[in-house]
């Protein structure tokens, strides 16, 4: 993989695909409320595959441009069924346990789509998700998250974020943590074992990398930077970076932001 050049396009519209692009040095900032949807899949599940259309379907949808940020954390305990997921973690099945703790669920299941951490449903039951995410709309943010994207010249399999987060004294919590993760849109898989056994799945927003950046208490702001070594499988032109603030004891998220990369 080689890249010369990294550009990108702020999303005022989280959608698939882009028609203006703005420089590396430009900063996106979350002004009005962005909605983050996390859903927890599998390929190995014969159900995982509305859901996963859905997410697309949510994050191409233009009445929601600029109000959702859609993720896709595929989910590893599927894997011993027949097929192994190849963007299965064990992260994204601890990250699912650790909500299943906080709304009190004896089990966790595939597909579920969490809502700015404070809601979950089926992940492929569009009436009640849209209501929850008209729900999490009408809640005035709290906290703002500005960042910047940037390719270094002397290291092309790299991307390097900036970031700044702002948290109102209105919230209740002793610290957020700013998250950053890295997705990758319109991944085909052929797949060849399993319930889906046959199909040609695709699946967008997938996190391939999610970190901490640092803390931060309500009422101040902060900054901090990471940088993510790309995979040469990974189809540049095709990946985004995310950027949001979370309760890390009630997975409350507070802001969302997202820019779309893309390589020429």
């Amino acid at each position: 993989m080689t890249l010369k050049r990294i550009t990108l396009l702020w999303l005022t519209a989280m959608t698939l695909s882009t028609t203006s692009n703005a420089s590396a040095a430009d900063r996106g900032a979350t002004s009005a409320p962005v909605v983050v949807l996390e859903l927890f899949t599998s390929q190995g599940c014969s159900s995982c595959p509305s859901a996963d259309k859905l997410l697309t379907a949510l994050g191409s949808d233009r009445s929601l441009r600029g109000k959702v940020l859609p993720l896709a954390f595929h989910v590893d305990y599927w894997n011993r069924l027949g097929w192994s997921d190849p963007f299965s973690s064990a992260d994204w099945s601890r990250r699912q346990n650790s909500y299943a703790q906080v709304f009190r669920s004896s089990q966790v299941y595939t597909p579920q789509l969490v809502v700015n951490g404070t809601t979950q449903g089926v992940g492929s039951d569009s009436a009640v998700i849209r209501k929850q995410i008209d729900a999490a709309l009408r809640v005035t943010p709290a906290a703002q998250i500005r960042f910047r994207v940037t390719n270094p010249a002397d290291r092309a399999t790299t991307l390097h974020v900036d970031l700044d987060a702002r948290a109102d004294t209105t919230i209740n919590s002793t610290a957020l943590d700013l998250m950053v993760a890295l997705f990758e849109n319109s991944v085909i898989t052929d797949v060849r074992k399993g319930e889906n056994s046959g199909r040609k799945l695709r699946n967008d927003f997938v996190v391939r990398k999610l970190t901490k950046v640092s803390s931060l208490a309500p009422g101040s702001s902060n900054n901090g930077s990471t940088t993510f070594n790309l995979d040469k499988a990974w189809m540049t032109d095709n990946l985004g970076v995310a950027a949001f603030l979370q309760d890390p004891k009630t997975l409350r998220i507070y802001a969302a932001s997202a820019a779309q990369v893309h390589a020429k």
